[in-house]
């Protein structure tokens, strides 16, 4: 038997089995992490009905529960473009979806816009909630959505984005491979919607 990185074979798994293994990763990355409480330094309990740890000093007792870290991806559409980027620490010439962390105290919703406008100085409109995924490398959610352009020039943020741009559907540029990741469901919906429009009567 030999032992390989999950994230190596993730994408070779069936969906079922992939949704399985990714859980496990999940909960033992939180359990192995959380064997001694974070507050007070006492070794912690595991819950039988639930996924819980309690530290086991009667004078803290503090609770942890698995994390899970809310990320959105966003497809901005202009007609039958969409707007693609890259980050410095992409493949060459790969590109992606714009994608980030929802911040403390702000609605996904927020999230979409600020993304957005802080990486490529769009503004966006319409915003609609298209799908989710769990991704357990290491405790992401993410949130799908589709957004119409609404106004402004791509500026892009060097921080974050090497390039930007949109892309017509017929001339898009190569982007991460993977039937199974969200970016991939909203590229396949964005193509399925706009090539027929394109195509000769």
């Amino acid at each position: 038997m030999q032992l390989m990185d999950l994230k190596k074979l993730y994408f070779e798994l069936p969906m079922e089995v992939m949704a399985i293994a990714g859980k496990a990763r999940q909960l033992l990355e939180w359990d192995r992490a959380h064997q001694f409480c974070g507050e007070c330094g006492a070794s912690t309990s595991v819950a039988t009905n639930e996924y819980r740890r309690t530290c086991m000093n009667q004078f803290c007792q503090r609770v942890f529960y698995p994390r899970i870290s809310p990320v959105i991806i966003v497809a901005v559409e202009r007609g039958p473009e969409i707007l693609l980027a890259r980050s410095p620490h992409f493949p060459p010439e790969i590109y992606s979806m714009l994608a980030g962390f929802v911040e403390p105290g702000e609605s996904v919703e927020e999230a979409v816009h600020r993304e957005v406008y802080e990486e490529t100085g769009i503004k966006i409109g319409n915003l609609r909630y298209f799908n989710s995924q769990a991704w357990p490398f290491p405790n992401e959610l993410i949130l799908g959505f589709q957004a119409d352009y609404e106004s402004g020039e791509v500026i892009c943020d060097p921080k974050e984005i090497e390039d930007a741009a949109f892309f017509h559907v017929d001339a898009l540029p190569k982007t991460f491979l993977g039937r199974v990741t969200l970016s991939q469901w909203l590229l396949h919906d964005f193509r399925k919607r706009n090539s027929s429009l394109c195509s000769p009567q």
